[in-house]
């Protein structure tokens, strides 16, 4: 069985909102194929189900595994919406085939008790598969005493947590 475990899902609704808060940091443009977000200077196509199921079969992998990095780009007021409404499309997007498509979810690591309950709902409503954080948020490394609740929760629920290395972090 292959399984991609680095499959970015860039739902259109986050590079709305993205835009709508941060409108500096992403263009979005409409062509034939759909929207596309121009970030860190890279195209980045909206999400689409079918063509990204036709990809997969082309390319002879069985699951992916759903994430949004650029999520972690910020970390401030809006970062709970985005996580959200990151997690709440990758849901919608896992569902319609369960047997591809897997999720880590998204949580707003700057409010500990946000992240948490993210977490939980993710996790026993949405069914997610795991969690997916960065190298650092906001500067903050994985191993800081900010993050300890959630690496105690995550290891209580025994739960695999993804780290990632976007273009913006240092590892």
């Amino acid at each position: 069985m292959k399984i991609d475990f680095h499959c970015h899902s860039f739902p259109a609704g986050f590079f709305r909102a993205l835009k709508r808060y941060y409108p500096n940091v992403i263009e979005l443009h409409e062509d034939a194929k759909g929207l596309v977000g121009i970030w860190a200077k890279t195209p980045l196509a909206a999400w689409d189900h079918d063509a990204r199921l036709e990809d997969i079969d082309r390319a002879g992998i069985d699951v992916e595994i759903l994430s949004n990095p650029p999520i972690y780009s910020h970390v401030d007021e809006h970062t709970k919406e985005l996580c959200r409404l990151t997690n709440d499309a990758i849901a919608a997007t896992w569902r319609r085939n369960p047997q591809r498509f897997k999720a880590f979810a998204h949580l707003p690591f700057n409010n500990m008790d946000l992240a948490l309950k993210e977490m939980a709902r993710a996790l026993d409503e949405l069914h997610f598969a795991g969690v997916v954080v960065a190298s650092n948020v906001g500067g903050r490394y994985l191993d800081s005493p900010d993050f300890y609740p959630f690496w105690e929760e995550a290891n209580r629920r025994r739960v695999p947590a993804a780290r990632r290395y976007p273009p913006w972090a240092t590892a």
